[in-house]
């Protein structure tokens, strides 16, 4: 995987960091060791997505990513905001997030009220008390092309890009952090024990 390096917004830098702080020994963080008083300025853009049977389904949303997509989200599948052509894209990109226990920094556009606008998505693996990679913290924030006064139109969603995602002023991993986990494939077989 070639990595770019892409410049964040400073509010999704906070989260970003903040997530890297709690990690050790390459280990996505434990979701016990969130403190939200940490980033108590970055609730609103915050998410938090977790499996419900197969479907990663939200189990937080901020009230700023509410206003944007114009409802409540919790318990709203994460796949409807989508496109259907970029899905698959989607599954890819938080399964990487996953099996890898690494950050991952999604490129979006989306049409609000009819114009195209960008967001900035990031997805950042947690831990349960087992050691199981199960949720996904993340944030969402609108681009300065966008009005926060429109929701998003549903199902608008598109990914431009995902790549690893790194504080500022560190290196990038190698790819073979990701390599050695496989393709998405394998690893959607082996969670589900078809191979």
């Amino acid at each position: 995987m070639e990595h770019n390096v892409q410049m964040l917004s400073n509010r999704s830098n906070e989260v970003l960091s903040y997530w890297y702080s709690l990690r050790r020994a390459n280990k996505a963080p434990l979701r016990t060791q969130l403190d939200p008083t940490a980033i108590r300025s970055r609730l609103p853009d915050l998410i938090m997505l977790g499996w419900q049977d197969l479907d990663l389904v939200f189990r937080l949303a901020g009230t700023r990513v509410c206003e944007l997509f114009g409802e409540e989200l919790r318990d709203h599948d994460f796949e409807t905001l989508w496109n259907p052509r970029s899905r698959d894209q989607v599954v890819e990109a938080t399964l990487s997030a996953f099996r890898s226990e690494t950050a991952i920094h999604c490129s979006v556009n989306a049409t609000q009220d009819g114009r195209h606008v960008r967001l900035e998505m990031l997805l950042l693996p947690l831990r349960s008390a087992e050691g199981a990679c199960d949720r996904l913290l993340g944030s969402i924030v609108l681009g300065e092309d966008a009005h926060p006064s429109y929701p998003i139109d549903p199902g608008s969603l598109v990914l431009k890009t995902w790549q690893p995602a790194f504080p500022p002023g560190t290196e990038p991993a190698t790819s073979t952090e990701f390599a050695r986990h496989g393709s998405s494939q394998s690893f959607i077989r082996r969670l589900f024990h078809l191979s």
